[in-house]
């Protein structure tokens, strides 16, 4: 799930770089700016906070049955 997630931010940030080898029109209207970190930080901060409540503790994965609260 971790990779998944690297690879989407990755490929999220490419339309915000500023580099030599490669300029976006965006980043050239923003003065230069490169603000692909934060962009990346933005999308990485919320397929983390998904992730997390996908896993929650509680919920039952698929493939798994859910526990008997009741059994010891």
């Amino acid at each position: 799930m971790a990779c998944i997630c690297y690879v989407i931010t990755l490929a999220v940030q490419v339309p915000f770089l500023d580099q030599l080898f490669y300029v976006v029109p965006l980043v050239r209207s923003l003065g230069g700016a490169d603000i692909s970190w934060i962009v990346g930080f933005g999308v990485a901060s919320l397929l983390y906070l998904a992730g997390g409540e996908a896993l929650r503790p509680g919920r039952a994965r698929r493939g798994m049955p859910a526990a008997d609260p009741v059994a010891s």
